[in-house]
């Protein structure tokens, strides 16, 4: 159903404006976490900063452990 999902959300999108489908995406993976996130947070907390390819896999890991829980 999530697969469905997705694709009846993006495909009309990157059909019709496939650059700037896939600019939103090249933005989203270069952008580090917002101020009021939980990785922020979380970061601040440790008393360290993430880099942004560390960020993404941080936060790419989470996503799938919530998929599968």
């Amino acid at each position: 159903a999530a697969v469905v999902t997705w694709l009846v959300v993006n495909l009309p999108i990157l059909t019709l404006y496939p650059r700037g489908w896939y600019e939103f995406f090249r933005l989203n993976s270069e952008r580090g976490a917002d101020s009021d996130s939980l990785l922020r947070l979380a970061a601040k907390a440790v008393g360290t900063t993430w880099d942004v390819p560390i960020l993404n896999i941080v936060s790419f890991g989470l996503m799938i452990l919530l998929v599968i829980g």
